[in-house]
C-alpha cells in the first residue's frame, strides 16, 4: 500500500509524529511519503515550522478571496500513482476537492484528516456550512477522537468510513514532578484572542492575592504577546517564554504546579497530562478534541461555563495549597499517559490505512 499524507507545513508538534508513523508503517509493508510546504502568512508569527530531509517540498499557493483566503497544493500529478492520499479536512484547502473529484474518476482514495468541524468559538458559518456539506464525501475519514466519530455518524457518514486516530503528540518530560517546590502557574499556548487572556491575568492577580508565592509563566507566541509582555512587565512575578516545544516545554511543565488553559485549549492538555501536570479549565470554553481526554476531578478539574474569574482563581487556589487535592491529580495525569499517547495514535493510524484498504 502507498500513502501520501499532504500537509500545510510541518509543525514541530507533527515532526515525531511522522517520523515513527513513516518507520512503523514500512515494518507494516505500507508506503508513507508526506508532501509538505512552507508556513502561510497567517501561520508564520508560531515558528513552529520544521523541515522532514525525507519528505517531498510542496511550493503551495495562496489565494485571496475577498477578506477570506484559500491555499492550493499542486501535488495532482505527484499524488496519482499511491493507493491513498490523506488531506487534512480544511474548507479552505482547494486540492481536497480536486483530489476527491479525482477519485471518483478511479484515482487515489481519500481520507480526511480532522474533526469534522471547528470547535472554537470563531468558526466563519460559511466555512462551518461548506464543511457540513462535504462530510460525506471523502472515501474514509481519520477522526481525532470519539467525539468526532459520533458527530460524522450523526451527519450520516457510514461508521465503516470512520476510524478514531486519538490525536498526540510527542511529550519530552524530564525531571521530577514539580521538582522546583514552588507554586507555579503556567499557560501554554498561542497568544491569539480566543484564548481569552484578559480572563488569565485577572485569575493570576487573584491567585497571586492569596498564595504570596505564587508565580505565573506564559509560553507561546501569536498576536497578543505584546498584551502578555505589559502584563508581566508591571509584575516581578509573572514572566513571559516564545513558544517552546520538546524538552525545554516537558522541563516546564514538570517544574509547575498547575496549568491555566480555561478557554481554547488543545495538544497541550496531552503536555499536561503526559508530564502529570494538573490542569484547571472551563467547560465548554472552546477546546479541542483533545479535551475528551480531560476527566474531571480525576487528572483536571473543570468549571462550569460561565465561571467568575473568582471562582476560578478559587479553584486554582486550591489545587496550589492542598497537597492530597493535587497529588490525586498528578495520579490521575498518569494513569491517563496511555490513552493519549504519541505511540497509541501511530497504531491507530496505521490500523486505520488496513480499515480503509478493506472498506
Amino acid at each position: 500500500m502507498k500513502v501520501a499524507i499532504i500537509y500545510k507545513y510541518v509543525p514541530e508538534y507533527r515532526a515525531a509524529f511522522f517520523n515513527l508513523l513513516r518507520e512503523s508503517a514500512a515494518s507494516a509493508g505500507i508506503t508513507v511519503d508526506l508532501f509538505a510546504g512552507e508556513p502561510e502568512a497567517r501561520d508564520a508569527p508560531r515558528g513552529d515550522a520544521v523541515e522532514l530531509p525525507w519528505a517531498h517540498r510542496v511550493s503551495n499557493c495562496e489565494i485571496r478571496l475577498g477578506s477570506a483566503g484559500a491555499l492550493y497544493q499542486p501535488v495532482l500529478r505527484a499524488t496519482r500513482g499511491y493507493d491513498f492520499v490523506v488531506v487534512e479536512q480544511a474548507a479552505r484547502l482547494l486540492f481536497n476537492y480536486a483530489a476527491m473529484a479525482l477519485s471518483r474518476m478511479g484515482g487515489p482514495r481519500v481520507i480526511a484528516w480532522g474533526h469534522g468541524r471547528d470547535l472554537g468559538s470563531g468558526a466563519r458559518e460559511v466555512t462551518e456550512c461548506l464543511k457540513r456539506h462535504t462530510l460525506d464525501w471523502p472515501d474514509f475519514w481519520f477522526a481525532y477522537s470519539e467525539g468526532t466519530r459520533r458527530y460524522l455518524e450523526a451527519a450520516g457518514v457510514h461508521s465503516g468510513r470512520i476510524s478514531v486516530i486519538h490525536n498526540s503528540k510527542q511529550v519530552e518530560c524530564g525531571g521530577s514532578v514539580g521538582e522546583s517546590g514552588d507554586a507555579q502557574m503556567v499557560f501554554v499556548g498561542s497568544l491569539e484572542s480566543h484564548k481569552h487572556l484578559q480572563y488569565v491575568f485577572d485569575v493570576a492577580d487573584l491567585v497571586r492575592s492569596h498564595v504570596v508565592d505564587a508565580r505565573m509563566l506564559f509560553v507561546g507566541s501569536g498576536s497578543e504577546a505584546l498584551l502578555v509582555d505589559r502584563f508581566c512587565a508591571a509584575r516581578h512575578w509573572a514572566t513571559h517564554m516564545p513558544a517552546t516545544h520538546g524538552k525545554a516545554l516537558g522541563a516546564i511543565m514538570r517544574s509547575s504546579a498547575v496549568m491555566l488553559n480555561p478557554y481554547g485549549a488543545g495538544l497541550t492538555i496531552v503536555d499536561a497530562i503526559q508530564c502529570g501536570l494538573p490542569m484547571v479549565l472551563v467547560d465548554g470554553g472552546g477546546h479541542g478534541p483533545e479535551y475528551e481526554y480531560v476527566v474531571p476531578g480525576v487528572n483536571a478539574v473543570v468549571c462550569r461555563y460561565g465561571v467568575t474569574t473568582h471562582e476560578f482563581a478559587d479553584a486554582v487556589t486550591e489545587v496550589l495549597t492542598n497537597d492530597s487535592h493535587r497529588d490525586t491529580l498528578v495520579e490521575g495525569c498518569q494513569a491517563s499517559a496511555p490513552f493519549c499517547s504519541l505511540e497509541r495514535m501511530v497504531d491507530d493510524f496505521i490500523s486505520g490505512l488496513r480499515s480503509a484498504q478493506n472498506a
